[in-house]
């Protein structure tokens, strides 16, 4: 007798394998994409900060906000940037010092889709952080970075 179709088993071993091989692609494609929204968002971050210093370097203030950073017009106020753990308090920002915008767009971060964090409390440049306790691909928490 001529065999002319597949049998259910054999049909049934050919899908589970093509479905192993999709599935480890698909997790590899969701790896890789999370990495590169890390390194989007560490980008981020280290553009805010370096934008923030630059402002810090003409007006002797930073922002009240991240979003200062990327006006056009100075701000009325700034913050007295303090390495003592006590917060920066608010003062006038002389306008004529301003070479703003010091950034194009302070947007929310890649990964979370969040406004970047901002936190006058911690020293240097954990000012501006990532606004999660979770941990990077890195093992880092992402507000540590």
């Amino acid at each position: 007798m001529k065999r002319r179709a597949y049998t259910l088993i054999e049909t049934l071993i050919t899908v589970s394998i093509v479905g192993s091989v999709t599935s480890g692609i698909i997790l590899s494609l969701d790896r890789t994409s999370l990495k590169s929204r890390e390194r989007a968002a560490l980008a981020d971050v280290t553009a805010v900060r370096k934008a923030m210093e630059l402002m810090y370097l003409d007006t002797g203030l930073v922002p009240l906000t991240p979003t200062d950073l990327a006006r056009a017009t100075p701000p009325a106020q700034g913050r007295i940037r303090n390495h003592m753990g006590q917060g920066w308090p608010e003062a006038p920002l002389d306008p004529t010092k301003w070479r703003g915008p010091y950034i194009a767009h302070v947007g929310p971060d890649p990964i979370f889709k969040q406004p970047y964090g901002y936190n006058s409390f911690n020293p240097g440049k954990h000012a501006i952080y990532i606004n999660s306790t979770d941990t990077g691909s890195n093992g880092i928490p992402y507000n540590k970075w």
